[in-house]
């Protein structure tokens, strides 16, 4: 077997959309698709809509052979076929309610070529960021069982989430799981930012790492909802550090301002948080209700109900800062993975602080990135306390705000070699993005068990 063909469901022709073999309907579309969010009726925050927002195109049928199942009458038995998945938001959220749930609506023609084609496979696509945990696998196994599909005919398209396979053979053991279904990790979210790098080409010119800069730490914040951005922002309020810095941030953003106007949180302090260690609940609310005051904080687009991790970069905030924050995904979360955001530094000759999961540093250095250690205390990555960890890193932050500008200027000149490195190296897996798709197809087929 040397070949992977993914297989598409006929398009919704009812769906104003133009069906073209570049822009494959994602499979299940009839049950919600995040296409047609804005236009939903039946909830104030389009995001929530279980009924609108349960697959998207995720992208992945932009790198491998497609066709559409009714095509194929013949199976070759040098080719996996694959039924992609391509599920919007949380895996809980793809499998939680009956009506919607993907497993629960697949059918019973699908569920019959799994069960009676040696090569034909469900593939569940989680190859952005994708909270995961662990009632996630008992669920996707009872469901499964309850459609008669052997989970042995499931591959999960995985980012490389550490925690994933420890999580899952432990609870294989618990609940006496025989049948597995199959892992395909890859780092996505770099092949992507590192292909936008080669592409996007900003720094032909590179006279701007030796000019001096008017502002010190850079950082973006499009959900703020998240426990830990919005406890940055609340932190960076109370010190007044807003002025010398570049934070972004849009309370009136379309997607999540019903959860931070809403009636019930009344302003609550995030249960993640340690209070003892950060801030008291009514100090807190005080300083969030000046922070509301503030609506937002733009410094490059405008519109964040537009813009997302891919696609967009503005160059000339980094290249009016000195150091990048980057508020990761998850922090305060068991599940850890990293995303497109830790990857941006390195396309703008960025060093960083990371506010994200455990050993974050640590994955980075695997792939054969340098960080900054010689420069601050990243300590921070090895401690496995949420609190404690994002308190260390909060705390670099304070440091470098403590130091002026020509300081700053000369230490990110030292850096400049290491900044270099971390450049160059996004461009190589960049130029080597058909050798990781190659690399990832095998993988895919290794992980076949028929």
């Amino acid at each position: 077997m040397n070949k992977v063909i993914f297989l598409y469901d006929k398009p919704d022709i009812e769906n104003t959309r133009i069906y073209n073999e570049d822009k494959w309907e994602p499979n299940l579309n009839d049950i919600g698709y995040t296409d047609r969010r804005y236009d939903c009726v039946c909830s104030t925050a389009p995001l929530d809509c279980e009924r609108h927002t349960q697959v998207f195109q995720s992208g992945i049928s932009d790198e491998f052979k497609c066709k559409l199942i009714d095509e194929v009458k013949d199976f070759d038995s040098d080719t996996l076929y694959c039924y992609p998945l391509e599920h919007f938001g949380t895996l809980t959220k793809a499998l939680r309610i009956k009506k919607y749930s993907l497993i629960k609506n697949l059918s019973d023609d699908i569920v019959n070529k799994l069960n009676t084609i040696d090569n034909f496979v469900l593939f569940i696509v989680n190859l952005f960021e994708c909270s995961i945990n662990k009632k996630n696998f008992i669920m996707l196994h009872k469901h499964l069982e309850e459609r008669g599909i052997n989970p042995e005919k499931v591959i999960c398209g995985q980012y490389n989430n550490g925690h994933v396979l420890d999580w899952y053979d432990e609870i294989c053991r618990n609940n006496q799981i025989k049948k597995k279904i199959k892992f395909a990790f890859c780092d996505y979210p770099l092949v992507r930012k590192s292909k936008e790098a080669v592409k996007n080409n900003f720094y032909n010119n590179i006279d701007f790492l030796t000019v001096k800069r008017k502002k010190k730490v850079l950082c973006y914040n499009r959900r703020v909802t998240k426990p830990h951005r919005m406890l940055f922002l609340i932190l960076v309020e109370r010190d007044k550090l807003f002025d010398d810095n570049l934070i972004s941030f849009n309370f009136k953003f379309k997607e999540e301002i019903h959860q931070l106007y809403s009636k019930e949180s009344k302003f609550e302090p995030y249960g993640e948080w340690d209070q003892k260690l950060f801030i008291d609940k009514r100090e807190y609310r005080n300083i969030f209700e000046k922070l509301l005051k503030r609506e937002k904080n733009i410094i490059d687009y405008e519109d964040f109900d537009e813009v997302n991790g891919f696609g967009y970069e503005y160059p000339e905030t980094y290249k009016n800062s000195y150091v990048s924050f980057v508020t990761e995904s998850s922090n305060f979360d068991s599940y850890s993975y990293i995303t497109e955001k830790s990857f941006k530094p390195f396309c703008h000759y960025h060093p960083f602080v990371v506010c994200g999961s455990y050993l974050t540093l640590s994955k980075l250095r695997k792939l054969g990135f340098k960080t900054f250690n010689k420069w601050w205390d990243e300590s921070y990555d090895e401690e496995p306390n949420h609190n404690i960890r994002f308190k260390k890193a909060y705390d670099i932050f304070l440091q470098l705000n403590k130091m002026t500008l020509d300081e700053l200027h000369n230490m990110y000149l030292e850096m400049i070699p290491t900044l270099k490195h971390n450049y160059n190296l996004m461009l190589e897996y960049g130029k080597n993005e058909k050798k990781f798709w190659i690399d990832y197809k095998k993988r895919i087929i290794d992980n076949h068990v028929y």
